[in-house]
């Protein structure tokens, strides 16, 4: 064995040749799922661990069985779908920007889209918006669809509002933006 490869990790493959070539623990491959949750690095030592052992077919066929999947993808695939990393994986974490023109729940004005490549999910007037979105801010995942009242203003950081649902008490910060002309959003605090 000369080593792991670029990319992987020395430490994790070190340690998971070392269970490769003990005698068959009970829980190897709960062992190795282990040794491979660290990171990519660690599941790329893992993987060539698996991939330059004598027990390899029989590894990656109870990860085959464990992910139930076909044992002819790459061993790294197959460490991945075994813990379940790939349904992680493909969870959306950053916002989708949705600049969308919209009528006001709580004052009936027609609120504009914001303008230039910014997103505006408030009414600039009362300061008031939707409970639409759910982990994700543009998702409009949540099915509470209530009336989100200001509570606090921040200003470290820039200019925000604490915003709370009436209907299920959510709470979600909203950056009010006073370079727009319309007010409140470009309400100046006293001291500022």
């Amino acid at each position: 064995m000369s080593g792991p490869g670029k990319g992987a990790d020395q430490r994790s493959w070190a340690q998971a040749c070392d269970l490769l070539a003990g005698e068959e623990p009970a829980g190897l491959l709960d062992q190795l799922l282990e040794l491979a949750e660290a990171g990519r690095a660690a599941r790329r030592g893992v993987a060539a661990a698996i991939d330059s052992s004598r027990k390899r077919e029989q590894v990656r066929q109870a990860l085959a069985e464990r992910a139930d999947e076909p044992a002819d993808g790459g061993t790294e695939r197959l460490l991945r779908r075994a813990r379940g990393a790939d349904q992680v994986a493909q969870v959306r974490r950053n916002p989708i920007h949705r600049n969308e023109s919209f009528r006001c729940g709580h004052c009936a004005a027609d609120v504009p889209a914001a303008p230039g490549g910014s997103v505006r999910n408030h009414c600039p007037f009362c300061l008031r918006s939707r409970h639409v979105d759910g982990p994700v801010p543009g998702d409009r995942a949540s099915t509470c669809d209530g009336l989100m009242d200001p509570v606090s203003l921040d200003v470290t950081g820039g200019l925000t509002v604490l915003q709370r649902c009436r209907r299920c008490g959510h709470e979600r910060r909203n950056r009010l933006h006073p370079e727009w002309a319309i007010a409140p959003d470009r309400t100046v605090l006293p001291g500022s």
